[in-house]
């Protein structure tokens, strides 16, 4: 094989329906709708899957004690074999983030597959959110809220700027998917498409990471080839566990008109098997053809190696499920409605759920922005192991507190908190305006 002789695996880690209604599915979907079921098959709270949450908590809890030890754990530390290991690890997070992005999405768009094929509501909040997400991922790179500064800004400051991180690649990945779905209608030709568009990704992301895509390319664009602007996530192959988080949801779907529920594990395991040990019997192959390449970076072996860690995860989880079909499961009334139990497993579904504001506010917290400082500035890499935890166990706990609280308002308050958004939206817009025109000027 191909590949990078100085790649090592912490380099891993730094890449940081038509169905009947009575049909029950491997996954308690029966293509319209999720059926909480018993103790023969996967529980399913409320119409979510916990087992995606759950998943989505795990990935949270990694990228914040990851972030965390980056930031804060001295270099001496850093050095160290088991830190090496510590990373590869960690270099499972954006998979599982962007997995999970392409599962939620494929689940909900088959389930309301009219609704999305067509203009119409659904779609129209779908290109909202997508656009708020590439939005906020600009905005977290912006070194001043003044366009005027950023304008004239030195190269360094605009690849810092325009690179892509785990926002940008899900936003415009996903957004793509949903003009996809208005444009081919049809679902098999969708799942052709993302299925096409994985292979796709995967295999030309040595060469497109090789390519000078900054000298044939503006800036803003050059971004999402490969990692010449310093972009963590380009679109090759990153983009590739999201549309195939969509392809494994299909095959949720279909499988929902004929097993039985408790057929999830099994299939899910055989997935991974085949992802596992299709790794291990193709590295002997000749793999000349892709070019010199880092294997931990754009090998395509790696990328399905990943991919079969995430399913055989994801496996395990609705195993854990299936034992404790009725854990977080049950409810209370409250003036006549009723409420799930708010124990620890309703806490770890919610924090599954908010992952775009824990996402934010532990990168608003660790790397700081115009508003606000950072720990990276004031404290900097000069903690122990011991230090550098208390501090990654008091920012989670904050983290959660500060969710739950979100998800409240949010749940409780809808028109509220809506007004809240916009409000706050609009003041950071006319900021960003009367920044860039002179009147106020705050940097980093």
């Amino acid at each position: 094989m191909a590949v990078s002789s100085t790649a090592t695996p912490e380099q891993a880690g730094m890449a940081s329906s038509k169905s009947p209604a009575n049909s029950r599915g491997w996954l308690g979907w029966n293509g319209k709708a999720f059926r909480p079921l018993g103790a023969t098959g996967v529980a399913v709270a409320q119409g979510r899957w916990r087992a995606l949450d759950w998943f989505r908590f795990l990935a949270v809890l990694l990228m914040v004690q990851g972030h965390t030890f980056y930031v804060v754990l001295d270099d001496s530390i850093r050095g160290l074999e088991w830190y090496r290991w510590h990373s590869y690890v960690h270099g499972y997070t954006a998979p599982m983030f962007m997995f999970a992005s392409g599962l939620a999405f494929g689940i909900t768009t088959f389930r309301k597959w009219e609704s999305h094929s067509r203009w119409g509501k659904a779609l129209y909040k779908r290109l909202e959110r997508y656009l708020m997400i590439i939005a906020i991922g600009y905005l977290l790179h912006l070194p001043s809220y003044s366009f005027h500064e950023l304008a004239n800004a030195p190269q360094r400051v605009l690849h810092n700027f325009f690179k892509v991180d785990a926002l940008q690649n899900i936003g415009v990945t996903l957004l793509v998917c949903e003009l996809a779905v208005w444009g081919l209608k049809k679902r098999g030709r969708f799942v052709a498409f993302c299925a096409a568009a994985a292979v796709t990704l995967v295999l030309l992301a040595p060469a497109l990471w090789a390519w000078d895509a900054i000298a044939h390319l503006p800036l803003g664009l050059a971004a999402y080839v490969n990692d010449q602007t310093r972009s963590i996530f380009p679109l090759a192959p990153w983009a590739g566990f999201i549309f195939a988080g969509i392809v494994v949801s299909y095959g949720l779907h279909q499988a929902g008109r004929f097993g039985r529920l408790s057929d999830s594990v099994p299939r899910l395991v055989a997935a991974s098997g085949m992802c596992l040990l299709g790794t291990l019997l193709a590295q002997n192959l000749d793999w000349s053809f892709l070019g010199t390449h880092s294997f931990w970076k754009t090998g395509p072996m790696f990328f399905v190696w990943r991919l079969g860690v995430v399913l055989l995860l994801l496996a395990a989880l609705c195993a854990f499920e299936r034992v404790l079909p009725q854990m977080g499961s049950s409810a209370k009334q409250v003036k006549g409605v009723t409420q799930p139990q708010r124990g620890w497993p309703w806490t770890v579904q919610v924090l599954g759920q908010e992952t775009l504001v824990i996402y934010v506010v532990h990168l608003l917290v660790l790397y700081g922005s115009p508003l606000n400082p950072s720990i990276h500035l004031h404290v900097g890499r000069t903690q122990d192991l011991l230090s550098s935890i208390l501090i990654f166990l008091s920012l989670f706990c904050g983290l959660i507190l500060f969710t739950l609280g979100w998800h409240h308002f949010k749940t409780q308050k809808p028109k509220l908190f809506q007004t809240f958004r916009w409000t706050l939206t609009t003041a950071l817009a006319l900021y960003i305006l009367t920044s860039s025109l002179g009147l106020f000027a705050l940097t980093t």
